[in-house]
């Protein structure tokens, strides 16, 4: 009895060890006020301002990565629940779309969806996406993780954690961040001579 106390109490360590490994370090984005861990080693990849991307590594005999997506838009001309409904309005019209969960997420005001769905440029990998909206003042932020269906359950636990994390405002600044970057003094006439 003493001894399987001691396996579940190392299991228990392993699992929360573990859980903590799959989260990285913390990303912060100034210009949009918000931060998160993304998934450990998993690589950013800015394609805009406008839109802060992260993908997994390459998985051997799938050509789509896992990936995550955060798109922040202004809310102040129209009312949330409108801009809930369009958006699962505009998921709905997703080929091969099917909806897998939905609820709201307790510690701010928000909504998950879990669905699958088919990406034309990937037609032959079935894709199963969370996707959760985060309402923050006149602000809402979209953040969808997607993975190919087969691997979902590998992915699932912690893309929820990782969802879980997001801040906003003050409460996303990192503990001991400094702004240092500052803006490069543009070449005058009278600086060059």
């Amino acid at each position: 009895m003493k001894r399987l106390f001691v396996i579940i109490i190392l299991l228990g360590a392993v699992c929360v060890t573990c859980g903590c490994a799959q989260l990285g370090q913390v990303y912060y984005k100034k210009s949009q006020e918000f931060s998160f861990h993304p998934p450990a080693n998993w690589r950013y990849n800015p394609p805009e301002e406008e839109i802060t991307i992260f993908q997994s590594h390459h998985i051997k005999g799938y050509d789509f990565r896992p990936n995550l997506n955060v798109v922040m838009e202004d809310t102040e001309l129209m009312a949330d629940e409108d801009y809930m409904d369009r958006q699962k309005d505009a998921l709905k019209k997703l080929p091969g779309y099917e909806e897998l969960a939905q609820d709201s997420v307790g510690n701010f005001d928000a909504w998950r969806l879990t669905y699958n769905f088919f990406n034309p440029h990937f037609k032959e990998t079935p894709l199963t996406a969370v996707c959760q909206l985060m309402l923050r003042d006149t602000r809402i932020y979209v953040a969808t993780y997607i993975a190919p269906e087969k691997l979902w359950r590998k992915y699932e636990n912690m893309f929820c954690d990782s969802l879980d994390t997001f801040k906003f405002g003050e409460e996303a600044i990192p503990p001991g961040y400094k702004d240092t970057y500052t803006k490069p003094e543009l070449a005058t006439p009278e600086k060059l001579k």
